[in-house]
């Protein structure tokens, strides 16, 4: 959770100054997030004769209540400094989180971060009420074109919690040491199954929208007390889509 140390001080001839110190505390109480969906690349439609945009996303199903305090996104390709973290807020089990990587220029003064427990409060573009929507300050594109491997980690341990490996048809290896070097930690974490080659990553064509195909089997899995945690998933349990047939915020199989 996020905090603020407030305090005064005062020397011997009577002046004092006020002071306040923000920190994030060891957060307890880390819900147990799916990732669902990522959309890599922004969707164009038009509509009433206006092009609509749809950015990059991704999106999150929370299977437990939670705080998502000290939680934080990660891509490969865009490095560390544009790591993503998340607000010290709480979830209940059953809802969305998604993150949105641009704000939409039609509509950016409603791109609202939904911090304040009201999850109607957004409605932006490729916003939901079903779902925590959440900005980044962005106008760049983000995440890998043909590879990349995105992942949600825990800062107070340094595991990683879930991630999504993909790479573009006839791709015969990772193009970085970095992704060689975080499959390896996906495989160590046991989030991800198969071994550290490219072959064990979702491989698609172009433009693709990657979705979850197994979440009802593992909302069943939770409610019946034979999850094993961490997840581990692979290369099947996803599907990518060519067209328009991204869901942020919301899925489908509901």
């Amino acid at each position: 959770r996020d905090y603020v140390f407030r305090g005064e001080v005062e020397n011997k001839w009577g002046s004092s100054l006020t002071f306040s110190y923000r920190f994030t505390g060891f957060n307890n109480h880390i819900p147990k997030l799916i990732l669902t969906e990522i959309m890599d690349e922004t969707r164009r439609y038009t509509k009433s004769k206006i092009e609509h945009k749809i950015y990059e996303f991704i999106e999150f199903y929370a299977l437990t209540d939670g705080n998502l305090s000290g939680l934080k996104i990660y891509s490969c390709n865009d490095g560390e400094s544009k790591v993503f973290d998340f607000p010290g807020i709480d979830v209940n089990a059953g809802d969305f989180i998604t993150v949105h990587y641009r704000k939409n220029s039609l509509d950016g003064e409603l791109c609202i971060d939904e911090i304040t427990g009201d999850k109607a409060l957004c409605q932006a573009e490729g916003a939901s009420n079903q779902s925590w929507d959440f900005y980044l300050d962005n106008t760049e594109a983000r995440f890998g074109a043909s590879q990349d491997i995105v992942f949600l980690e825990n800062s107070n341990n340094g595991k990683i919690l879930q991630a999504i490996l993909y790479s573009k048809t006839g791709k015969t290896d990772w193009t970085k040491d970095i992704f060689k070097e975080t499959h390896k930690r996906c495989i160590q974490d046991g989030v991800w199954k198969g071994e550290t080659t490219i072959e064990d990553a979702v491989s698609y064509e172009n433009n693709a929208n990657f979705q979850r195909n197994n979440l009802p089997e593992i909302i069943s899995a939770q409610n019946n007390d034979t999850l094993e945690w961490p997840l581990s998933s692979d290369k099947n349990q996803w599907d990518y889509f060519k067209t328009a047939n991204y869901t942020p915020g919301y899925c489908d199989f509901f």
